[in-house]
């Protein structure tokens, strides 16, 4: 089961990445290892015409860049966690730095006759390629440095539906596939505890849990709109603090029935979006608007709206699942 740092009880891993996220990171495991097998195995770095034997000693360092762009993209896959992606195109920007210099100092071509510059070109390939790579570093150490004190679960980039309109359609297409979820549970069942020992102990706690977090959401958005920096995620709690904060919300709200803590559900739900309507795209997308957040306003509002509701469909499939 897929899990959401705002619900989890480990509130340590970022929720799994968009499809799109994990297609890239697939891509550039097959990039990586058909370039491996092309410069080593066949027909091997030798059969372009106008490298010389002096790329011999580049090679080394063509399969370490190669090599560290399947590990990290192996790990990016396997956990799709930003500051594992910024620590590996940081490793990866370094490395590929040194080959780009490396190529440069020994210039390992031999080009037709003349006619047309090419070491002019290649030189200038080679420069805008170092440029590259500094910009490379420089970008993912600010993306490391800004990931301290900010919630997990958008620290995989831009999760969010990119407008204001497609955020509350999503949020409502995922509200009623949770709601078909759980009518899809037998009645008798509904009241049913889970098995195991998760923090999340039957169907009402589920409920409950997006309710409490729609509580949250709804009162950064006052403070935000008065001018004011929002406890965030809550009074008392932090980020490394997740699981307590889950476990009080837990407690707190468990003071109605299944379908009396549905319809509040649904209740908060629709508060969240009247508030979304009066809530413009600029101030919903861009990251300086918000300081006290350090990114977009959208990325919160939809882990409490569609991501939650996404991770609750899962949950709910997992504790019914055979054991």
């Amino acid at each position: 089961m897929s899990t959401n740092p705002w619900s989890s009880p480990a509130g340590a891993r970022a929720r799994p990445g968009m499809p799109g996220r994990r297609v890239g990171y697939v891509v550039a495991i097959v990039v990586n290892v058909v370039f491996f097998l092309l410069v080593n195995v066949w027909p091997t770095w030798r059969v372009v015409p106008f490298l010389t034997d002096a790329a011999q000693e580049l090679v080394v360092l063509v399969n370490l860049s190669l090599i560290a762009g399947l590990v990290v993209n192996v790990l990016n896959l396997a956990l799709d966690l930003a500051w594992v992606k910024a620590v590996g195109e940081i490793i990866t920007s370094v490395i590929a730095l040194v080959v780009v210099v490396r190529f440069w100092i020994v210039f390992p071509f031999a080009f037709p006759e003349p006619g047309f510059d090419w070491e002019l070109l290649t030189r200038v390939v080679l420069g805008v390629a170092m440029a590259g790579t500094i910009v490379s570093v420089i970008v993912q150490v600010v993306v490391l440095a800004r990931l301290d004190g900010t919630p997990p679960s958008y620290h995989g980039g831009m999760t969010a539906p990119e407008t204001r309109d497609a955020l509350i359609d999503a949020a409502d297409l995922c509200l009623s596939a949770f709601e078909r979820a759980v009518d899809d549970v037998p009645e008798a069942e509904r009241t049913a505890p889970f098995a195991g020992t998760g923090r999340d102990r039957d169907l009402r706690d589920v409920v409950n849990h997006l309710h409490a977090w729609h509580v949250l959401l709804l009162g950064w958005l006052d403070a935000d709109a008065a001018g004011r920096s929002p406890a965030f995620p809550a009074e008392g709690y932090d980020w490394a603090s997740l699981d307590d904060l889950n476990l009080a919300l837990r407690d707190r709200y468990r003071d109605v029935d299944l379908e009396a803590a549905r319809r509040r559900l649904r209740t908060s739900h629709a508060e969240v979006l009247a508030r979304l309507a009066g809530i413009e795209d600029a101030s919903l997308y861009d990251p300086s608007r918000h300081p006290w957040l350090r990114g977009a306003l959208a990325e919160p509002v939809h882990e409490c709206l569609g991501a939650h509701y996404d991770w609750a469909i899962e949950a709910v499939g997992a504790a019914r699942a055979p054991r």
